[in-house]
């Protein structure tokens, strides 16, 4: 009896030393509160909230016509110069861009002419047409364009394109003067018309 009792304390200290180290390594491996037989799960991430774009690329304007040089040295700008009362219409802003633009690209049109047309040979359409030359030389300026190349000139109802009351008599036109300070075919620089007045006041 005391031999099988000496046995099985033996077995049972055997059983103890294989199995004792093992349950510690286990315990120690196993992360704190993870109950025995169950595995732990790995935290599942948050899936990112989907955003709507928020930045929208404006569409891009189209650039403006440029303006082009005409016959007998003329600019002619990408839509006519129009007035409404004393000012130029905002339909006109595109055309006086497009002149600025050229005259900052061709620097050898040293002075251009400004000519202000308004059907009717009084001195009140005289006035009007200085005015309106003056007009547009102090917007295209306001471009960036050097005041010191800009000659307005008024011509009254001098210079009709058409008979008497026809409204295209009323017009501005534009035409190069000099170039690089010479005076083109040796004509006087206003053109026979009366200067309006200085565009760089």
């Amino acid at each position: 009896m005391k031999k099988l009792l000496g046995v099985s304390s033996l077995v049972t200290a055997f059983v103890f030393a294989c199995g004792g180290p093992q349950q510690e390594a286990e315990s120690v491996a196993r992360p704190a509160g993870t109950a025995e037989g169950h595995e732990e799960t790995a935290a599942t991430p948050e899936k990112p909230v989907a955003t709507p774009a928020t930045t929208a690329t404006a569409a891009a304007s189209p650039p403006a016509a440029p303006a082009t040089l005409g016959p007998n040295f003329s600019i002619v700008p990408s839509v006519p110069l129009e007035f409404s009362g004393d000012g130029l219409t905002a339909a006109s802003a595109p055309g006086i861009a497009s002149v600025a633009e050229l005259l900052a690209d061709k620097t050898s049109m040293t002075t251009v002419r400004i000519e202000g047309h308004v059907g009717g040979k009084g001195a009140e359409e005289q006035t009007a047409s200085e005015a309106r030359a003056l007009v547009v030389a102090k917007a295209l300026v306001a471009q960036g364009v050097d005041c010191k190349r800009l000659l307005p000139v008024g011509f009254g109802g001098t210079k009709p394109r058409a008979e008497a009351r026809s409204a295209t008599n009323t017009r501005i036109e534009l035409v190069v003067a000099a170039l690089r300070d010479r005076a083109i075919g040796g004509m006087p620089l206003d053109g026979g018309g009366r200067v309006a007045g200085d565009a760089c006041r």
